[in-house]
């Protein structure tokens, strides 16, 4: 064996043990693992065994019995719809979309019967060239499924906006576009090494092979750690979210009590309004709350609250709205009832967008980190 080989062998077995890790940790927990968890662990679980299989056939570890060495089974063929399914209850969606479960399970079954099937009729015949033929039809079929069922998902996460409005007020849905384009990719290496195969009668099916068991590897962690740690963050934000609607947490701003001004000094009190609309309206938790629509809404010309801002707050818009968003994070991480719940689900529900804007954004504000404000300031 080249060293080329070992090197792709190396990769498809600690990226199968590591799928297989991935995939039984959560039974090891206390907490409940809903469907959307399921069907990500299913994804994996489907890559790693389909890598084993490849990498058992490519390391010579076949049995020699002809019933058991041509029983392969099509891990891969449940691949793309396992993904289909964590991706519709993922954006909380599976009432509204088929899920074409039944219908992957049946093909699946299916399969393996007529290869065994078709393993008994040839081991009577002592022949392996029937289940040679019936290989190539089945991978054939089976790539053309999953790039139908690949389509459909492409065009709900690309097209279908109307669709994400739950998942997309927990954070955005970029890494999911990313997976969908290297899994693009690796489809596509699929169909490649299919037609290859078939034009050189499989003479050099390892190495045509290869760049899809690389990528498939490389789809073990994408999928694995990412998806979990994105959904239990989004998990993590529903649950905040229902206790603060319950507690309706108001920040508290030192020496601001609203209180009405002389038509005198009409530009302070064009601030105090606006400063009083962004915060008994929680505008500031908007990730998405910008100069000019916040201008619209008070009804007032962008400059010229852009200038309110700068004169009476000392900050530029951006500043004076993470400010606030700030003090809304300090609140609830010294506050022993959000202990259970992450420093970056709290960030991203004070209004921050991302895990880095919000780190950035408290220690210009306190100079410290979320982390270590947390830490002196939790148990006193």
């Amino acid at each position: 064996m080249n060293f080329s080989l070992s090197i792709l062998n190396f990769l498809l077995i600690a990226g199968a043990i590591q799928g297989f890790g991935f995939v039984f940790f959560p039974f090891f927990t206390n907490k409940k693992i809903d469907k959307t968890i399921i069907f990500l662990n299913a994804t994996v679980f489907f890559i790693s065994a389909n890598n084993l299989q490849a990498w058992l056939k490519d390391s010579h570890y076949a049995f020699t019995h002809l019933i058991l060495k041509n029983l392969e089974i099509p891990w891969y063929m449940m691949i793309t719809p396992c993904f289909f399914l964590f991706l519709i209850h993922y954006l909380k969606i599976e009432k509204k979309i088929k899920t074409y479960l039944t219908l992957s399970v049946s093909i699946f079954l299916i399969e393996i019967s007529i290869r065994l099937g078709l393993i008994i009729y040839s081991y009577s015949l002592s022949n392996s060239e029937l289940i040679k033929n019936y290989t190539q039809i089945e991978e054939v079929f089976n790539v053309i499924y999953s790039i139908i069922l690949f389509s459909i998902a492409i065009k709900i996460l690309f097209t279908k906006v109307n669709l994400h409005k739950h998942a997309i007020s927990f954070g955005d849905l970029k890494w999911l576009k990313q997976f969908m384009r290297i899994g693009s990719i690796v489809i596509l290496l699929w169909l490649l090494a299919i037609i290859l195969n078939l034009v050189t009668n499989n003479q050099y099916h390892t190495y045509t092979y290869s760049p899809l068991q690389i990528g498939s590897s490389f789809l073990i962690y994408w999928i694995g750690y990412q998806g979990l740690l994105r959904y239990k963050l989004m998990q993590d934000r529903i649950s905040l979210r229902r206790v603060l609607k319950k507690k309706n947490i108001r920040i508290e701003i030192e020496n601001k009590n609203f209180i009405s001004y002389n038509d005198d000094n009409t530009q302070l009190d064009a601030f105090r309004r606006t400063e009083k609309y962004l915060i008994i309206n929680e505008k500031y938790l908007d990730p998405f709350l910008s100069l000019n629509s916040l201008a619209q809404e008070m009804g007032m010309n962008v400059s010229f609250l852009s200038k309110l801002i700068n004169t009476y707050s000392s900050y530029n818009f951006s500043d004076y709205i993470n400010q606030l968003r700030v003090e809304n994070a300090k609140q609830l991480l010294i506050d022993n009832q959000y202990k259970p719940y992450t420093i970056i689900a709290i960030g991203l529900e004070s209004g921050f967008n991302s895990k880095s804007t919000f780190y950035t954004a408290f220690k210009k504000f306190t100079g410290q980190t979320p982390t270590d404000y947390r830490q002196q300031n939790l148990d006193k």
